[in-house]
């Protein structure tokens, strides 16, 4: 009902925040998918929405882009990646810092408690602190792609294809290209650039595994799948009770997947928290997307 004013206050619906409404107006006018949809309206930082009228719908990317469309730009490349990374924050390496435009700029102010560069919808942190930050967006459950600066080469390669992409570099001095050096996420969350054969320690934990559920006739069957061992483990004809155990014994990366008809999948997620429960999704179908490009799982 509306609301209804009392000498000088006013009864029913509060209204929202004069920031989130005017984020929200701004934001129905961006050519977005549900699921960023989703994540930009959840939105709480005063920092993060007062970004969202700064997002262009030129590009995937959202990022008004001053440069124009002109090739060879850094963020000409962030933006052909984003066309095939879509479903990712893209973290790319400038210097000494890694950078992110447009929405996943937004991301990182949301998430990592970053500020914007210059006022704009564009946000980095240093290099040292790459892990803190992705373990910020990981955490959310968000995916995210990090790109390394490679050596400079003297000469560009006209018609370059491939994951190996050349933009050029600050000052005209050559031409820097950047690389795709890893996919992280909830479920695979610590990043492994340079450290291999290293002589130093490695700060690394297992990682929560992916947890997929379905209901049938003879009781619960639950698959976890830990993507940086290339294994999953299937149970099958669970009781409830048994379910319950295994996903208090061995808590998993958000979100939850559920298979099946849609009321076998909310009467099995139904028991769950309130917050495990709002990260649960009806499909499994980025359950392959997690395992994207790695060999293929044993069981």
């Amino acid at each position: 009902p509306p609301p209804r004013r009392k000498g000088r206050r006013w009864h029913g619906r509060p209204a929202p925040p004069p920031a989130a409404a005017a984020a929200a107006a701004a934001a129905s006018e961006l050519p977005l998918s549900p699921y960023w949809r989703s994540r930009l309206e959840a939105l709480t930082r005063p920092a993060a929405l007062s970004l969202v009228s700064a997002l262009s719908p030129n590009n995937p990317l959202l990022f008004e882009n001053r440069a124009g469309n002109r090739e060879g730009t850094l963020v000409a490349f962030a933006v052909a990646e984003k066309e095939v990374h879509a479903d990712k924050v893209l973290l790319i390496r400038c210097g000494d810092f890694y950078e992110a435009y447009g929405l996943d700029a937004l991301l990182l102010v949301e998430h990592a408690g970053l500020n914007p560069m210059a006022g704009r919808a564009r946000a980095g942190c240093p290099v040292a602190n790459l892990q803190a930050t992705a373990d910020c967006l990981t955490s959310a459950g968000l995916t995210v792609a990090v790109y390394e600066e490679v050596e400079p080469a003297r000469q560009a390669t006209v018609g370059l294809k491939g994951p190996v992409r050349r933009v050029a570099a600050a000052g005209g001095k050559g031409i820097k290209e950047r690389r795709l050096s890893q996919v992280l996420s909830a479920g695979s969350p610590t990043y492994l650039h340079d450290r291999c054969l290293s002589p130093h320690p490695i700060d690394y934990s297992a990682p929560r595994p992916y947890a997929a559920l379905a209901k049938a006739a003879d009781g619960y069957t639950l698959v976890h799948v830990f993507v940086d061992e290339r294994t999953y483990h299937v149970h099958r004809r669970l009781s409830l009770p048994a379910l319950r155990s295994l996903l208090a014994a061995r808590p998993h990366a958000p979100p939850l997947l559920l298979g099946g008809s849609a009321d076998a999948a909310s009467s099995a997620a139904s028991w769950l928290p309130a917050e495990r429960r709002r990260l649960a999704v009806k499909s499994a179908s980025r359950l392959a997307a997690a395992a994207t490009d790695r060999p293929p799982l044993r069981r």
